[in-house]
């Protein structure tokens, strides 16, 4: 199965992992139902065969409709340790792997964890609280989680790397030039 084919590659739920630097093993993460991560430093692990299965097992209420990947880090929310937000080398990879997905190249389909209580889906039940993807990109008004402006920057970044990966082969033009 390629990933173009991923039975739950529409939407994208971007979470992360709630520590600096995240020297925790992968394979921990990938156990926690996640079905890719990605380190500070743009390597990418594929937790398995997950992706291929219809429904995930990362974001409650979310699960059947969406790809969970975790970026390494915490953006605020954590007890110590925040770092600001992914690296670049997170967010290039997050683009390109969305590219290998096929998800379809709109901003709506990349969502904070929090949403995901809020938008529901999968119709769940219970509750739960979450600060993913840190409250330095996500903010809660009333019964509702979204992105801050910071989070819609983000959010929009990775779009435009997405299509410049598509288009280029690469994520930032301001890097240099693509390979065609």
């Amino acid at each position: 199965m390629s990933y173009a084919t991923a039975p739950r590659r529409n939407q994208v739920i971007i979470h992360h992992t709630g520590s600096p630097n995240s020297h925790t093993s992968t394979a921990s993460f990938c156990e926690g139902g996640y079905d890719f991560t990605i380190t500070r430093t743009g390597v990418t692990h594929v937790c398995g065969t997950r992706w291929q299965q219809a429904t995930g097992s990362h974001a409650f209420g979310c699960n059947c409709q969406t790809i969970g990947i975790m970026l390494h880090g915490c953006f605020g929310g954590c007890l110590s340790g925040n770092v600001s937000g992914p690296s670049k080398a997170q967010e290039c990879r997050l683009a390109a792997l969305m590219n290998l997905l096929n998800t379809p190249n709109e901003a709506a389909r990349i969502r904070p964890h929090a949403n995901c209580f809020f938008w529901n889906p999968c119709g769940g039940t219970g509750s739960f609280s979450t600060v993913c993807c840190g409250t330095n990109f996500t903010q809660q008004s009333g019964t509702n989680s979204s992105w801050n402006s910071s989070g819609l920057a983000l959010r929009n970044r990775v779009v435009t790397w997405r299509n410049n990966y598509r288009t280029r082969n690469c994520c930032d033009p301001a890097d240099g030039p693509c390979p065609i």
